[in-house]
């Protein structure tokens, strides 16, 4: 995904904290010439521990963070976790199937 090269210790913790600020700014800049974009992670527990921040911190300059789960039948699931229609607790969007039909629709 795309922080898997922020993560690797052989750059600095600064220089990555950097980088990712221009990618963020750079995807906000697309997103004010109208185009939408989709960015899928996943959250790694990764030492220097330090670099588990580099998540939250896309998370954060995120407009909408969905995560995907089990719903209580076992199904795939998203679950908004931040943006506009959040509330306190994750709850069940759609399953994705059924998500990823309406948007390719």
């Amino acid at each position: 995904g795309l922080l898997d090269t922020f993560y690797d210790e052989q750059a600095s913790f600064r220089e990555v904290q950097q980088i990712l600020r221009r990618v963020l700014g750079t995807l906000q800049e697309v997103k004010a010439s109208g185009v939408s974009v989709l960015l899928a992670c996943t959250e790694w527990n990764v030492l220097p521990k330090e670099r588990n921040q580099l998540f939250t911190t896309l998370k954060v300059g995120m407009d909408t963070v969905y995560r995907l789960g089990m719903d209580r039948n076992h199904a795939p699931a998203l679950f908004l976790e931040s943006g506009a229609m959040n509330t306190r607790r994750p709850r069940p969007v759609e399953t994705a199937n059924r998500l990823v039909r309406k948007t390719i629709i």
